[in-house]
């Protein structure tokens, strides 16, 4: 007998108790099944854990691996401050190609305008798309030979030049913006003064490929006005690397060069001009270091 008395051996025995063929007692409680450790659903459980935490360790072996080797992935991007090391071509070779491009935008827009005189334009496109495609050839050349070394390729180098349509959609002036108002001749600026006129120097402007309102050819104009008086020869010797040149007053020879204009036409005007849409294109503003002193005398950005 338990301690309340009642008698362990007949609890659940009332008349409706089950009871098997022999007469004996049933219970209503299932039977539980004596699942053997090695066979049962406990053992796979514990496989499976097993297998999970093998799989996880392997992964993180692996990763530290990569990170002892230093395993390269071609072509792949790494965060960077700058240019430097081997990637020092990089920054000359994409402003060379923007230069091409501001050029072949100025021939393409000459092809469709000058009527007699288109086929001159068309042979300066396919001139400037021969000279674009090299030096494009010739940087991702130079990309991939970096890349061979194991050296990773900063974000801001691209892993490959674009194509001249590419570049053209990035850096030309839309049709409609601004229509190429007359077709510029060396004459036309062949005159007893070396200063131009307002309605030259817009002329001169849009030759050059200038695209028309604040941000560009307007805030242009008044920082030519405020460099050079609008004298296309004029030359500020006091500058540094040999002085500043033109209208728009460029500095030395090295803008010249590196947007693929010719130095030794400096003092033209659509020349001069051109040259200074290239650094206002690959620097994206006028003043700040680098820029244009006017530009911040004239609170222009």
């Amino acid at each position: 007998r338990t301690g309340s008395g009642v008698d362990a051996s007949s609890f659940g025995q009332g008349p409706a108790a089950r009871r098997s063929k022999h007469g004996e007692p049933m219970s209503r409680a299932p039977k539980r099944r004596n699942w053997n450790a090695s066979t049962g659903p406990g053992w796979l459980w514990r496989a499976s854990v097993l297998v999970g935490l093998s799989t996880l360790l392997g992964l993180a072996a692996v990763s530290a691996a990569m990170v002892v080797i230093n395993i390269p992935l071609p072509h792949r991007a790494e965060a960077s401050p700058q240019y430097g090391g081997p990637w020092d071509f990089a920054p000359e070779s994409l402003d060379q190609l923007t230069g091409i491009a501001i050029q072949a935008c100025a021939a393409e827009r000459g092809s469709t305008s000058a009527g007699a005189e288109s086929a001159v334009w068309v042979v300066q496109q396919a001139t400037l798309q021969r000279r674009y495609t090299a030096l494009a050839n010739d940087y991702d050349r130079r990309v991939r030979d970096v890349v061979a070394t194991g050296e990773r390729r900063p974000w801001e180098v691209p892993a490959g030049a674009s194509p001249l349509a590419t570049a053209k959609a990035r850096v030309c002036l839309k049709p409609g913006e601004a229509p190429l108002l007359a077709i510029v001749r060396p004459e036309d600026f062949v005159h007893a003064s070396n200063t131009l006129s307002e309605a030259e120097l817009d002329i001169a402007g849009l030759a050059a490929g200038w695209p028309q309102g604040p941000g560009w050819w307007d805030d242009m104009k008044r920082i030519a006005y405020c460099e050079s008086g609008r004298n296309m020869f004029a030359h500020n010797t006091s500058d540094p690397n040999g002085g500043s040149y033109g209208l728009a007053q460029m500095n030395g020879r090295q803008h010249f060069d590196k947007s693929g204009e010719n130095f030794e036409l400096r003092f033209d005007p659509i020349i001069n001009l051109r040259t200074a849409l290239w650094l206002r294109t690959v620097r994206g503003h006028f003043g700040g270091g680098g820029g244009w002193s006017c530009a911040d005398k004239l609170g222009i950005r």
